[in-house]
């Protein structure tokens, strides 16, 4: 299967796991509180570290080593079992003194009970990563889709019935239980006993998994050092508005950006040595990824509050503010997030390590100036450090396949300037739509705007973009063939 087929199935997951998250925002956060989100905040910052903790990046090995051993993949398979269970202890006996920092006892049941998904998830990890080492996205993105149904319809129901966190809590349980399952169902391999404390074999993937291991876990903290900051030192609530505008702000990094990157990593691997292939791959997803995300960033940067309190709610406002912010970030982090997949299939982890050592210290550095002003501050502070990281990454990842960083500006320069010029003009149309009877319903208006923003956007990107006229001209020709 080749990059354009990987991209359409791990797209088709990744749809419905967007629409899966809208539904969460716009129905689950009339039953649960700002607070009950800042507390899942918390909780899940300790939970992303334990799921690094469990792979240390062997899953990974797996996809990008050309010639893969049944054993190696055996004693990946009895590590991540150990792994889980060894993090599930630490963090079921850590939890009471979690909740003693943040002064807050319901923490102790929520990340006892959510850390669940530790030992359950071990279970189908290795299966995971065979079926996209074969480039098997159809099916993983038939069995993703259905387990992101089903956990939803557990939070509503939970939601619904006054569980408040919990709900959120059983979402992830019920996601993990139903995803391990099926991915065993649809991934078989000889699974051998006797190999259960025979680790050996991991030998020949631990110069890689280790830097990436390391890479994750300085990534992470730089990442996650924020929420908890905010949580201490700014109180939950601050933590529950900056938590939601940040996941809206990550639905293109976790929906559209994560589709290529996944989609990128087995395709590259097997063309490792072939730097111009690589180049063209690369660039060719930077325009993509552009092409969706930069018009939506853009234009939340100026209706980030209009388009919160309309379909989330007033007592949101907050979050809409900061959102303004992120927005900027996206679209830095979305072109980024493809540099993990090049790091990775040209076996440079260790590079790659030393990156994200760079980036966490300049992260880090304006978290800890930004906690001393407000949330909205705190993300402006964000949105700085954000930028100045993504050119150090960018300039380095274009270096390793021999491209530059103009050539990445020449591939997104129209899709900024386009979206830019459809701003302008629909706030400039702002003033005449607010002032018009028909458009002061809230709904009608914010959904009057974005469709005439984005008429604006398309109609300059297909009639002005040589690249996306060469897009569309290839997609057709695929159809016309098949």
């Amino acid at each position: 299967m080749n990059l354009l087929e990987n991209v359409k199935w791990a797209s088709v997951s990744q749809l419905f796991k967007v629409i899966v998250q809208i539904a969460n925002l716009v129905i689950l956060t009339r039953f649960i509180k700002p607070d009950d989100y800042g507390l899942m905040a918390i909780s899940m910052v300790f939970i992303n570290f334990g799921l690094l903790l469990k792979d240390q990046g062997l899953s990974k090995a797996i996809i990008q080593k050309l010639n893969l051993k049944i054993e190696v993949v055996n004693a990946v398979f009895w590590f991540g079992i150990y792994a889980s269970l060894f993090v599930y202890l630490i963090i079921y006996f850590s939890a009471g003194l979690i909740a003693d920092f943040y002064e807050s006892e319901e923490l102790t049941l929520i990340l006892r009970t959510i850390a669940l998904i530790f030992p359950i998830g071990a279970l189908g990890s290795v299966h995971v990563a065979l079926l996209e080492r074969e480039s098997k996205f159809k099916l993983v993105a038939f069995v993703e889709l259905s387990c992101s149904i089903v956990s939803f319809i557990v939070a509503i129901v939970l939601a619904y019935l006054g569980y408040g966190v919990y709900a959120l809590v059983f979402q992830a349980i019920s996601y993990s239980v139903l995803n391990t399952l099926l991915m065993i169902l649809s991934k078989s391999f000889s699974i051998s006993i006797s190999s259960c404390l025979r680790l050996g074999p991991i030998k020949e993937v631990l110069s890689f998994s280790v830097n990436l291991f390391l890479f994750n876990v300085i990534n992470f903290f730089s990442r996650n050092l924020d929420n908890i900051l905010i949580g201490k030192f700014l109180g939950v609530i601050s933590l529950g508005t900056y938590n939601l505008a940040y996941r809206i702000m990550q639905f293109p990094l976790q929906s559209i950006t994560f589709v290529f990157s996944r989609a990128l990593l087995p395709v590259v691997s097997k063309a490792q040595n072939d730097n111009e292939n690589i180049e063209r791959m690369y660039l060719n997803c930077v325009f993509s990824i552009a092409f969706l995300v930069f018009p939506l960033m853009i234009f939340l940067t100026s209706f980030g509050v209009e388009t919160v309190i309309v379909f989330i709610g007033e007592e949101w406002k907050v979050t809409g503010e900061i959102l303004e912010w992120l927005a900027i970030c996206s679209c830095f982090q979305c072109i980024n997030s493809l540099s993990g997949s090049i790091f990775m299939a040209k076996d440079k982890t260790k590079f790659l390590l030393r990156l994200g050592t760079a980036g966490a210290f300049i992260h880090i550095t304006g978290f800890i100036v930004g906690i001393n002003f407000d949330i909205v501050s705190f993300s402006k502070i964000y949105v700085v450090t954000t930028v100045i990281n993504s050119v150090l990454v960018l300039y380095f990842t274009t270096l390793i396949i021999n491209s530059s960083i103009f050539r990445v500006f020449s591939k997104v320069k129209g899709v900024l300037a386009y979206s830019l010029v459809s701003l302008l003009i629909v706030t400039n149309l702002s003033t005449f739509l607010d002032g018009n009877a028909f458009f002061q319903n809230d709904i009608v208006n914010i959904l009057s705007k974005s469709f005439i923003y984005a008429c604006l956007y398309l109609t300059m990107i297909v009639l002005l973009s040589s690249d996306a006229k060469l897009a569309i001209n290839n997609l057709i020709n695929r159809n016309s063939n098949n």
